[in-house]
């Protein structure tokens, strides 16, 4: 991208930047017809607005970055778009086209009541996993420039169906998806690593970004009690052992591993690469998912993708003491590239078409 082109997409982020702070600020979130599960987030962004649309906006900048055109030609898919805020910013930018998606529909129906409400424009609405997202680009014959994610990556059930499943899009895009479950921070890893052993063994607490479809109880007494449910006569070691073995896979494959067990009485090495990572079995959402990088973008490889992992930077917050430190971090990772991701406080995955 020419630096003109870029120095003009970045005013016009800028600009709309401004624009949202100051919507966000005037927001009265309780006038909203929106779930108290959406009226959560927006009213946690509106208290930090400052850190959130800072941080929203620099991810914009630098996934707009990578696709050589004007912000104003782009028709940019926000997966897994949440109360919609990256649609927002990119409605105020002027994109060409936004297609929204979620996979949870409350979210979806709350960021169209919200955008309807308050003037914003969003082009496409979409509930579902990346089956239904590329089946509807396909019915509505929606060409996408870029797709651009936070904080999702981490949570998708099966990278290689999931990018499978992307592999059916034929025309050129670039898909930028940021997550902060960086696995080669340790003080992320240290903080990801206690939460995934409390939904293993003791369950999650009901908070903001707690979904009704997610489990409440411990992820490894569900499995046990999948594992009961095939009625196979286990004895009651053998259910603990399979429980065990199955950490980190949804109830069919479950269901699977157990019912191969009863059969030919062998185990299999099914832990993940980090082992204290663990998904919910009910729904194959990963409990804040630490990937093992190389391997991920090897395989991406493998699938004929363009991948590369890129160290995230601070965003600025009205904490000016933070902000010094978070500038240091960022003129450190600038010059010493080859640590950044040791220090960074997310990562972001960019696909980019090959040249």
């Amino acid at each position: 991208m020419s630096s003109i082109l870029l120095a003009q997409n970045n005013n016009t982020i800028e600009k709309a930047k401004q624009q949202l702070n100051k919507w966000l600020i005037s927001l009265n979130i309780d006038t909203q017809n929106i779930s108290d599960y959406s009226k959560k987030y927006l009213t946690r962004y509106k208290t930090e607005h400052v850190l959130y649309i800072n941080h929203y906006a620099n991810l914009l900048k630098h996934a707009v970055s990578q696709t050589n055109k004007s912000i104003t030609e782009l028709t940019v898919l926000d997966y897994g778009g949440g109360i919609g805020i990256m649609s927002h910013l990119l409605s105020l930018a002027g994109a060409k086209a936004i297609v929204y998606n979620d996979i949870f529909e409350t979210s979806t129906n709350d960021t169209k009541t919200l955008a309807e409400k308050n003037g914003i424009r969003i082009d496409h609405f979409i509930t579902g996993d990346i089956t239904e997202t590329i089946n509807y680009l396909e019915f509505n014959k929606l060409n996408v420039d870029l797709i651009i994610s936070m904080d999702v990556l981490e949570h998708i059930y099966s990278l290689n169906n999931w990018f499978s499943e992307l592999a059916k899009i034929k025309q050129s895009y670039v898909l930028f998806f940021n997550t902060g479950a960086n696995p080669k921070n340790p003080l992320i890893k240290h903080r990801i690593t206690k939460i995934q052993k409390i939904a293993e063994f003791k369950g999650q607490n009901v908070n903001e970004g707690w979904k009704e479809r997610d489990s409440k109880g411990a992820f490894i007494k569900i499995r046990e009690g999948i594992i009961n449910d095939l009625n196979h006569d286990f004895t009651e070691q053998e259910v603990k052992t399979l429980s065990s073995d199955t950490r980190g896979l949804i109830k069919s494959d479950i269901e699977a591993y157990a019912l191969s067990y009863a059969q030919t009485k062998k185990r299999a090495n099914t832990h993940p690469y980090y082992l204290s990572n663990t998904c919910d079995p009910l729904t194959g959402n990963w409990e804040e998912h630490l990937i093992n990088l190389p391997l991920f973008i090897t395989d991406l490889k493998k699938l004929g993708l363009n991948a590369s992992i890129v160290n995230g930077k601070y965003s600025y917050s009205q904490n000016k003491f933070k902000n010094f430190l978070k500038r240091v971090l960022n003129i450190f990772m600038r010059c010493f590239p080859l640590f950044a991701l040791d220090f960074s406080p997310s990562y972001s995955l960019i696909i980019k078409p090959k040249t």
